[in-house]
């Protein structure tokens, strides 16, 4: 198991539409509150759904590589 596999799951429940719909919400505009996020679109039991298929994978593994994808 590896950190690239939960981007790889999160990936595949993303929903386009949802991310533009919270992206909007949260303005990563440039000057917007949430400037420079970036937005998956995957709703939080998805993300629940995801968590549990790699709950065994070392917290620190997924917080390293997660952040590394979105780094700003």
């Amino acid at each position: 198991m590896s950190a690239q596999q939960v981007l790889s799951a999160l990936r595949e429940m993303s929903c386009p539409d949802k991310a533009a719909t919270l992206a909007d919400f949260f303005q990563v505009y440039a000057g917007g509150y949430g400037e420079g996020d970036k937005f998956l679109g995957v709703v939080v039991p998805n993300q629940r759904k995801v968590a549990k298929q790699f709950r065994e994978l070392p917290p620190i593994s997924c917080t390293k590589r997660l952040a590394g994808c979105y780094a700003r």
